[in-house]
């Protein structure tokens, strides 16, 4: 057993007992020297209201088929950004595709450049993995 570090009064934790994803670690690992700020990710999918014949709705059917990541990452002129159409290998951390923390290989649709006065540039990246076409 690990020593306990205590947190806040009363709160301890053990090293050996964190098993939450921590940040962005381990996200997108093969990006090297691009620094992941910020990501989410949401399931793919396409919502069908089935009405009744008043027209009120009765049934739904959800189909979810893949899932889209939204990844910040800090600008760095020794990397060649992706382009649109390349695809790049990232962690399932909702568990949309199946496995949490399985990685998968997931298209960039849009590979956006954002900067500001005084602060370093981003790659703002929609990646989209549809499981009928990518799995």
């Amino acid at each position: 057993m690990t020593t306990p570090v205590e947190l806040q009064t009363g709160v301890l934790a053990y090293a050996d007992a964190s098993y939450i994803f921590w940040s962005t670690y381990g996200l997108a690992e093969e990006w090297g020297s691009y620094c992941v700020m910020r990501a989410s990710q949401t399931p793919k999918k396409e919502d069908i209201e089935l009405p009744n014949s008043a027209g009120v709705q009765s049934g739904l059917i959800q189909l979810i088929h893949g899932s889209t990541w939204n990844v910040t990452a800090r600008d760095d002129s020794r990397m060649t950004p992706p382009a649109i159409g390349d695809y790049v290998t990232l962690m399932d951390r909702n568990g949309d595709l199946g496995a949490v923390g399985a990685f998968y290989d997931a298209r960039v649709l849009t590979p956006n450049f954002e900067a500001t006065l005084k602060q370093p540039g981003e790659r703002v990246l929609v990646i989209e993995h549809v499981t009928l076409i990518d799995g």
